[in-house]
């Protein structure tokens, strides 16, 4: 059965790492984590640090399964963005008792692994635009969660429900994109039991969203990111984008998918 790799920033550090255990690697093909330090623009390597006596390096052929540099040769912004971050990686050699080693490999495996895992996996979320969280899900491969996959309310951003960079998120794999090497998610999917499960006159915390459009007191609310409904709001109530209150659940709407709320109180 084929297991899931760690995303790289959740990797552990081995502070009892050793030469000998650097060579055992190359036979056992076993991964391991360092620290990258810098880039070397005349070798063409990312120097990685293991401990304060032992460093290895990453030749610029083997640092990724994406393009890291430019037609002319420059390294890109997303080079740059390694150092001082956790890498996995597999040791192929040594010159003069240096380990030569290979960040590439370790994704090109997690990569194929990802192919045949159907439960969750874990997303670290490095970086985001308003409509799409980019993470790291095992080796440095790139996951994609974009807002309608994360949740069924209408955001300014996918950032509005709480989550940011550095965040881990359990998430199911929706679609393979073998062009860009990287796999699309879902992550709302995993809520789906929790929608059910609601029935009137239960309490729940929600966050507020936008007004209702041709409504006086109505706005619409998420309780997670596969449960929205509209929650009415007293018109001597000022509620803001984003404000969690506790209610109460009236039932749910004619078409079924949206919950209908009263407000209780402010959490």
């Amino acid at each position: 059965m084929k297991k899931a790799f760690i995303p790289e920033a959740l990797c552990s550090i081995d502070t009892e790492m050793s030469i000998h255990k650097l060579e055992n690697a190359i036979l056992t093909q076993t991964t391991v984590i360092g620290t990258v330090q810098s880039w070397d623009s005349s070798a063409r390597h990312l120097l990685v640090k293991f401990t304060k006596d032992i460093y290895g390096y990453i030749p610029e052929e083997e640092i990724s399964i994406y393009p890291l540099f430019k037609d002319n040769g420059v390294p890109s912004s997303e080079l740059y963005s390694l150092i001082g971050k956790k890498v996995s990686v597999k040791v192929i050699g040594f010159l003069d008792k240096t380990p030569i080693l290979s960040r590439k490999l370790n994704m090109q495996r997690a990569f194929e692994n990802l192919q045949h895992i159907s439960g969750p996996i874990k997303a670290y979320i490095k970086n985001y635009m308003p409509t799409a969280f980019f993470c790291d899900i095992g080796a440095g491969i790139r996951g994609i969660l974009h807002v309608k996959d994360y949740t069924n309310a209408r955001l300014k951003s996918i950032t509005d429900l709480g989550n940011n960079p550095k965040d881990v998120l359990d998430v199911v794999i929706k679609e393979i994109d073998y062009e860009k090497q990287s796999y699309l998610l879902n992550y709302k999917s995993l809520f789906i039991n929790q929608t059910f499960s609601l029935h009137p006159k239960d309490f729940v915390e929600c966050t507020i969203l936008l007004p209702v459009p041709q409504t006086n007191d109505g706005y619409f609310c998420t309780i997670n990111p596969s449960t929205v409904g509209i929650i009415n709001i007293p018109q001597d109530t000022t509620v803001y984008y984003g404000q969690k209150v506790i209610a109460i659940v009236r039932g749910y709407s004619k078409t079924g998918d949206r919950l209908k709320l009263n407000f209780l109180s402010f959490s």
